[in-house]
C-alpha cells in the first residue's frame, strides 16, 4: 500500500503555475501539475490542481482513499478513476444525500453525455434498465439495488463513495464496500479529513492512500472566547437566549463588508433563537417559516436547517451562492450536504468536563468541527479562507489537545457503540442481509465490516434468537419474512413494531400510525419546534394523544405523535407553518416506497389492504391531508395548508368523501357558492387566524386554481403512474390515463 502526503507547501493558480509538493513512504518529492487537456478537454482549468495531479501520476489500479479539505476537487478525482478503470462498463458513483448526488450529477454531465441518477425518488426509473455509462446513487439505493440483484450490477467498471467519512454514522456504506471488494470491483472513497485513514484503507485492501495538507485556498483559523463579545440585543429569559445574543454580537464583529459568512450552530433551536435576535437587531430575514412571526423580510439573514420546506431551503442556497443573501446560520447538516462555499466560517463550540470518563466533549464534534470548517473558502473570488470558532465552557489549550487527539486516534463508528439503538437495528438487518449473501455463514459477512468484525458472540446470538423466533431465519436461509425486510431495508425490529400496531388497529383512520415503524428512515422530529409555543398547541396535541392511546409509549419514541399531528392537517391552524416543515416537505418519494410495501406485505398476507386504501393512504402521506379528503391534495398548486381548508370546509358541510379519479369539477362546481365561500373565508379567519386583509385574497386564488383544474381528476399523478407500474410493470406505461384508473382504483386484485 502506498501512503502518499499532500504537503501545504504545493502550489496552484488559475493560469496553471504550480507544482505538487509530496511525501511517499517518508520520502519528500515533487510532481508537475497535468495538462488539463490531456485528460477532457472540458476541465474549466488548464491543469490540475496538486491533489488531482498526485492522484493521476500515483494510481494505477485497485482500490484507493484520498482524504482532503472539502473544496479541494475531489469530484476530478473521481473521473480520473473512472478513467483509469474503464473496462466498457457502467461507471457507479455514490454519495450520502440526495442533493449531493443530483449536485454531482450536473457536475458530471460536463463529461458524460448519458447518465442515470438513481436516488429511489423515481420508482419508475428504478424498474428500467441500465443503458447509460454512468450512474450516480445514493449510499442507500445502492445498497437496495446490491440487495435486489439488479441485473446491471454484472457490468459495473467501479464504484465511488464520496464523504466516505460518513461511515461514521451510516453503517450501510459497509454493507456497499463489502459487496464491492467480495466481487472484486475497484472502489476508492473520497474523504474529508479522516481519522484512522490507515485503518480504513486496510480494512479496504487500499492500494493507494493520499491524505492532503494542502487546500486550493488558505485557511486562517482564529479561537475566540465567547464571553468576549457583547450581546447585540438585550434579553432577560435563560441562558440559550443569552448565548444567541453574544453569538449574533460576534458574528457582527467579526463579519468584514462583502462577505459571505457561515454560522455554524450546534442546536436548532439556538439557531432560530439568532435569527429573531437578528431581527430585533434590524436585519430583514429570508425564512418563510419559523417559530416566530417574521415580520421584516429580506435577504440580509437566514438559517438553514433541515426541519425548513424543502422548496424554501433551496431558495436559501440560491441566495447564498449568487445573490444578496450573506449571513446564512446552518446547523452541521449544511456542512455534509451541498456544497455551499463562504467567505468566512463562524463555528459556536460548547465544551464541558466529562466527570466520569475524565475526558473533554463537544458539540459539535471534532469532525463535525472539520467538517465545517471546510466550507470556509471561495477559490477564484478570496485569496484567502477564515474560520473563526466560538468557544464557550472551555479553554482553547483543551480543545487544541482534543483535536490532535481525534485526528491520530482510530475511527469509531456509531455501531461500534453496542448501546445505541441504531447498533441493535443494524445488527438486526445485517444478519438476514448477510444470510442473503452467505445463507448459515452470515457471521464471515459480518467478519468483513468495519464496525462489526470484533461484535461479541453474546449479542449476536441474542439478535439471531430473536430473528429464528419471530420467523425471519431459519437453520441456513431466510423466510420470506426475512426477505421483505432485507429487499425493502427495514430492520425486523421495527417490522415487529409494525405487526404489533396492526394487531391492534380498530379502524381504518388509524392506518398512518400503524404504518409509522415502516417509514424507518424519518425521524419526524421537526415539526413542534415551529408551534408547540402556539397557544393551541396543547389541545391538538391531546387529540392526537388519543388516537394513539391504543399503542403505548412506542409512539412518543419513535415521534408517531408527530407524524399524526401532520396526517390529521393540524398544521393547518398555525399561521406560520406556511409549507410542511423539515421531512414532511420531502415525504412524496416516502409514500411511493409504501405503496411498494404495502403490495408485498399483501402478497405475503400480512396486511390485506385495497387498491384505493393503498392509495388513499398515500395520498395522506403525501399531502398531510386526512383520510378521506387526502385526495384535494392531488389538485395543482392547491398544497398542504389550502387542501385542508377545502376539507375543514367540506366536513362542516357535511359533504360526502370525493371519489377516486372524478374530475375536479364534479365534486367543486357545486362547491363554490358564495354561501360557501363566505364560510371558507370565516375558517380562514377565525381558525387559520390569517390577517383580514389577506382572507379575500386567499379566496380567489383557490376558486382560480379550482377553475384551472376543473377536468383534472382526482388521484395523483405520480401516486397513480407509479402504483400502475407496480401493478401492471411496463403495460402501465402505455395505457391512458383513464384506463389506468378505472383499472387501478377500481378492478380487482
Amino acid at each position: 500500500m502506498k501512503e502518499a502526503i499532500l504537503l501545504k507547501e504545493s502550489l496552484f493558480s488559475l493560469d496553471g503555475k504550480g507544482k505538487a509538493v509530496y511525501e511517499l513512504d517518508g520520502i519528500k518529492k515533487e510532481a508537475e501539475l497535468v495538462k488539463s487537456s490531456t485528460i477532457h478537454s472540458r476541465i474549466p482549468y488548464k491543469f490540475l490542481n496538486p491533489l488531482q495531479s498526485l492522484f493521476y501520476h500515483l494510481y494505477k489500479n485497485g482500490n484507493a482513499i484520498v482524504s482532503a479539505p472539502s473544496s479541494a476537487g475531489k469530484s476530478l478525482i473521481g473521473y480520473l478513476f473512472f478513467l483509469k478503470n474503464n473496462r466498457g462498463g457502467i461507471k457507479l458513483y455514490s454519495a450520502p444525500t440526495k442533493s449531493l448526488v443530483y449536485e454531482k450529477a450536473r457536475e458530471f454531465k460536463t463529461f458524460y453525455s448519458s447518465l442515470s441518477v438513481r436516488t429511489g425518488d423515481n420508482i419508475v426509473e428504478l424498474l428500467k434498465p441500465v443503458t447509460q455509462e454512468l450512474v450516480l446513487s445514493t449510499y442507500e439505493n445502492m445498497a437496495y439495488t446490491f440487495r435486489n440483484r439488479g441485473g446491471w450490477l454484472q457490468n459495473i467498471d467501479c464504484i465511488v463513495f464520496d464523504e466516505i467519512h460518513h461511515i461514521v454514522k451510516k453503517w450501510i456504506v459497509e454493507e456497499a464496500i463489502v459487496y464491492a471488494i467480495e466481487r472484486g470491483i475497484p472502489v476508492i472513497g473520497l474523504s474529508a479529513t479522516l481519522p484512522g485513514l490507515k485503518e480504513i484503507a486496510e480494512w479496504m485492501n487500499c492500494e493507494l492512500v493520499i491524505k492532503s495538507d494542502w487546500r486550493p485556498v488558505p485557511l486562517q483559523r482564529n479561537l475566540h472566547l465567547l464571553k468576549d463579545f457583547k450581546p447585540v440585543v438585550k434579553v432577560s429569559d435563560g441562558a440559550e437566549s443569552k448565548l444567541a445574543s453574544k453569538i449574533l454580537g460576534a458574528v457582527m464583529k467579526l463579519k468584514q463588508n462583502e462577505e459571505k459568512v457561515l454560522v455554524f450552530v450546534p442546536k436548532k433551536t439556538l439557531g432560530w433563537r439568532i435569527l429573531e435576535y437578528a431581527q430585533q437587531y434590524g436585519l430583514s430575514v429570508m425564512n418563510v417559516t419559523a417559530p416566530f412571526e417574521v415580520k421584516l423580510t429580506g435577504t440580509e439573514i437566514a438559517f438553514h436547517n433541515a426541519d425548513i420546506p424543502q422548496e424554501e431551503r433551496h431558495l436559501i442556497e440560491r441566495e447564498f451562492r449568487y445573490g444578496n443573501l450573506n449571513i446564512l446560520i446552518a446547523t452541521q447538516t449544511l456542512a455534509y450536504g451541498v456544497n455551499l462555499p463562504a467567505d468566512r466560517t463562524i463555528i459556536a463550540i460548547k465544551g464541558w468536563f466529562d466527570m466520569q470518563n475524565f475526558v473533554y466533549r463537544y458539540i459539535p464534534d471534532v469532525l463535525d468541527i472539520l467538517q465545517e470548517e471546510g466550507r470556509a473558502g471561495r477559490l477564484g473570488i478570496k485569496e484567502i479562507g477564515y474560520s473563526d470558532w466560538l468557544l464557550y465552557g472551555i479553554k482553547e489549550d483543551s480543545l487544541k489537545e482534543s483535536i490532535t487527539k481525534s485526528l491520530t486516534g482510530t475511527l469509531k463508528t456509531e455501531l461500534m457503540y453496542t448501546e445505541a439503538s441504531s447498533f441493535i437495528d443494524a445488527l438486526s438487518l445485517w444478519i438476514p442481509v448477510g444470510y442473503l449473501y452467505l445463507g448459515s455463514r452470515y457471521r464471515d459477512f459480518l467478519k468483513k465490516t468495519f464496525s462489526l468484525k470484533n461484535v461479541s458472540e453474546s449479542a449476536v446470538k441474542e439478535i439471531e434468537g430473536f430473528l429464528r423466533q419471530n420467523g425471519y431465519i431459519t437453520e441456513d436461509s431466510l423466510t420470506k419474512k426475512g426477505a421483505f425486510c432485507v429487499r425493502s431495508g427495514i430492520p425486523p425490529l421495527r417490522f415487529e413494531e409494525f405487526l404489533i400496531r396492526l394487531n391492534k388497529m380498530a379502524e381504518f383512520s388509524e392506518l398512518p400510525a400503524v404504518i409509522r415503524p415502516l417509514l424507518h428512515m424519518r425521524r419526524f422530529d421537526g415539526l413542534f419546534p415551529f408551534i408547540e409555543n402556539a397557544e393551541r398547541f396543547h389541545k391538538d396535541l391531546s387529540m392526537v394523544y388519543s388516537k394513539l392511546s391504543r399503542f403505548g409509549s412506542s409512539c412518543i419514541n419513535d415521534n408517531t405523535h408527530q407524524f399524526i399531528f401532520f396526517t390529521e392537517g393540524l398544521t393547518f391552524y398555525y399561521p406560520n407553518i406556511v409549507s410542511p416543515p423539515g421531512e414532511f416537505s420531502a415525504i412524496r418519494t416516502d409514500a411511493l416506497h409504501l405503496m411498494r410495501a404495502l403490495l408485498e406485505l399483501r402478497k405475503l398476507k400480512v396486511m390485506l389492504l385495497s387498491n384505493q386504501e393503498i392509495l388513499s393512504l398515500a395520498h395522506t402521506i403525501k399531502y398531510g391531508i386526512p383520510i378521506g379528503y387526502s385526495l384535494f391534495g392531488a389538485i395543482p398548486k392547491i398544497g398542504h395548508i389550502r387542501g385542508n381548508l377545502l376539507r375543514i370546509t367540506a366536513q362542516k358541510l357535511n359533504l360526502e368523501m370525493p371519489q377516486f379519479g372524478m374530475p375536479a369539477r364534479e365534486f367543486f362546481d357545486s362547491f363554490l357558492t358564495e354561501k360557501n365561500l363566505k364560510l371558507m373565508g370565516g375558517i380562514l379567519l377565525s381558525e387559520r387566524k390569517i390577517q383580514k386583509d389577506r382572507v379575500t385574497s386567499e379566496i380567489s386564488v383557490i376558486v382560480q386554481i379550482l377553475k384551472e383544474n376543473r377536468d383534472t381528476p382526482l388521484i395523483d399523478r405520480d401516486i397513480l403512474n407509479t402504483f400502475g407500474v407496480l401493478l401492471y410493470a411496463h403495460k402501465a406505461l402505455s395505457m391512458k390515463k383513464e384506463e389506468l384508473i378505472e383499472r387501478v382504483c377500481y378492478g380487482t386484485y
